[in-house]
Order: structure tokens, then C-alpha cells, then sequence
């Protein structure tokens, strides 16, 4: 999360409707971020309590859910300044919300990583890479890149085949 904050200089970070049972995650971080697992256990307990099992009454629950919460340990804010931010157009939120992962290339052009292993093109540019530590960022989608100073080596391949 720190690196998430880092590249979006602290932006606010808006998530699309979930199912039922995520959504307790969601209003955690929605409501507060330091709130420990009791509040996401609270809420599953009142969703079942309440009958709701539906992407659709869920969320129209969660607004009452959070002002009740707010209303029972919320604290108003020090200053009124909102310090979010606006998505800027450079912003690649797909690259932003990577997981990311350093791995060292090995003399034969390899990098493991979850449980694959990976073999680099045998260019110049990769021989370079050999013994040191590139990072292995997986996307959200489940895209796996390997990337040197901000640029992407291309092309990456398993290095056994399916």
C-alpha cells in the first residue's frame, strides 16, 4: 500500500460494486483503513442478520451501515482540506496497483517467479541483467511483466512450454 500511496501521491482510490460477502472489505476501507477485522466481522454478522444476500441490498445497506458506525466512533476531521487528488491523464492505475516483486536473473537468462520460470531473449541488453535484480510486476489481471528502470523487456516467455 505504501507504494500505492507513493505513486498516487495519497489519491483517492474508488472501487467498483462488489459481491456480499466482499463488501465488508470495501466499507473497512471506505470507513477507516486502521479499523481492525472487528468492524468487517460486525458487518458480515448484521448482512446475515438483516436477511441481505444480493450485490443490490447490500449496497443499498452499506450507506446506513457506515453512518451508524460514524455515529457510534467517527471523529471529525482536524481540518476540512481534502487532499485526495484527481486521476491525472499519465496515471496508469493498472501499473500502479501491481504486485511487485524482485527477482534475480540467472546466468542462463532465467527469472522464477510463482512457481514459472521465465526465459529472457538472448540480446545484449539482457546479458547486461545477468546477476542482477530486475522487478516482476503482476498485474491486476494477471498479466506477469518483467521491468528494468521503468521499461518492460520484451518479448517473456515461460521458459517451459504448456
Amino acid at each position: 500500500m505504501g507504494e500505492i500511496h507513493h505513486e498516487m501521491d495519497n489519491a483517492l482510490l474508488s472501487q467498483p460494486a462488489m459481491q456480499p460477502e466482499a463488501v465488508a472489505a470495501s466499507l473497512i476501507i471506505a470507513v477507516d483503513g486502521r479499523v481492525n477485522l472487528t468492524l468487517q466481522y460486525r458487518l458480515v454478522k448484521e448482512l446475515r442478520l438483516r436477511g441481505i444476500s444480493t450485490k443490490e441490498a447490500a449496497n443499498g445497506y452499506a450507506p446506513h451501515f457506515i453512518a451508524d458506525f460514524n455515529g457510534r466512533v467517527g471523529k471529525a476531521p482536524r481540518s476540512g482540506f481534502d487532499a485526495h487528488r484527481q486521476l491525472r491523464a499519465d496515471d496508469d492505475l493498472d501499473l500502479i496497483l501491481t504486485v511487485r516483486v524482485p527477482r534475480r536473473v540467472s546466468k542462463v537468462l532465467t527469472v522464477q517467479y510463482d512457481p514459472e520460470i521465465y526465459l529472457l531473449e538472448d540480446t545484449v541488453v539482457n546479458r547486461s541483467q545477468i546477476h542482477n535484480y530486475l522487478g516482476v510486476f503482476e498485474y491486476p489481471d494477471g498479466r506477469i511483466e518483467i521491468r528494468v528502470d521503468g521499461a518492460a523487456l520484451c518479448p517473456l516467455r515461460p521458459a517451459i512450454g504448456d
